[in-house]
């Protein structure tokens, strides 16, 4: 005890790093949203139905995207509610480049409405390395 008490900055900093690592793996993870492999958003679209929504920008989705994706750029998800609500009886996978900014776009889709959303883990990277098609 006496250690804590004569190196609490040392606690406080640590206690705060923790705090910082565990916010961003909770983050990175989709704050509980499930996590896709591409092999299983194939079957989710397959058998579902799936709608996938890519949230890159307009460049990254001309030059490469799953076929029959819908384009909404994080930067208009806000006023995409109207466009979302067509397809909201059937399952969302939200893809982005990587897979780091699709749990925050899913977070604002969700604000639109009650979706069922996934998200690509690896996003268009993953698809790619696991060598499945995309549309230009």
């Amino acid at each position: 005890m006496a250690f804590l008490l004569d190196n609490w900055i040392l606690v406080a900093l640590t206690a705060v790093t923790g705090g910082a690592l565990l916010w961003s793996v909770a983050r990175e993870y989709g704050g509980g949203l499930p996590r896709l492999s591409p092999a299983q958003a194939v079957q989710l679209i397959n058998r579902r139905n799936a709608v996938v929504v890519d949230v890159r920008d307009a460049e990254a989705f001309g030059k490469g995207h799953i076929a029959g994706a819908v384009h909404l750029p994080e930067s208009a998800l806000a006023e995409a509610s109207a466009r979302l609500q067509r397809v909201a009886k059937r399952p969302l996978v939200v893809v982005c480049a990587s897979g780091s900014s699709a749990a925050a776009a899913a977070r604002k889709i969700a604000a639109a409405g009650a979706f069922e959303l996934h998200l690509l883990a690896g996003g268009m990277t993953a698809w790619g390395e696991a060598k499945l098609p995309v549309s230009r």
